[in-house]
């Protein structure tokens, strides 16, 4: 049996100059088995033998390609843009909700502007006015059933 094989390999010829003793011998021993593992190991499936209650398990690969799910039709991954449909939708939307701010009233729109463009909170709009926060609430509630109620039409 030859000294040297892939799974115990010539270390001074792989590196020379660099002075092999036990410590570095075990520390290359145990990167060698963890590259072996990332690389085949958690790629394949296997199955595992228990002895004691005379049962093979199968044992799936940890890693899986992106083609094999995508031919198993797994969705572990969300699509990394909208369809052109959700899209067309989202942007009808948007349109719908600005025409149904511009029939709001001055002040409802500026306090729906203040808090959901300008990232205002109602308690700050309340000293702005000089009002408790409850009324500035209260207000932005009635206001949004009105947008809701706009965009029904």
């Amino acid at each position: 049996m030859p000294r040297h094989s892939a799974y115990n390999p010539d270390y001074e010829s792989l590196y020379p100059g660099v002075e092999i003793t036990p410590d570095v011998l075990h520390v290359f021993r145990t990167s060698d088995r963890k590259m072996r593992y990332m690389e085949h190991q958690l790629k394949t499936d296997r199955f595992v033998e228990d002895q004691k209650q005379k049962v093979a398990k199968f044992l799936p690969s940890r890693e899986t390609s992106l083609d094999e799910m995508v031919e198993k039709e797994h969705r572990q991954f969300a699509a990394e843009q909208p369809s052109l449909e959700d899209e067309l939708l989202h942007r009808e939307l948007i349109c719908r909700l600005y025409s149904a701010m511009e029939l709001l009233e001055q002040p409802e729109r500026e306090l729906i502007l203040a808090i959901y463009f300008e990232g205002l909170t109602e308690r700050q709009l309340a000293r702005r006015a000089g009002l408790h926060h409850m009324t500035i609430h209260s207000r932005k509630i009635r206001i949004l059933q009105k947008l809701k109620n706009l965009l029904k039409k």
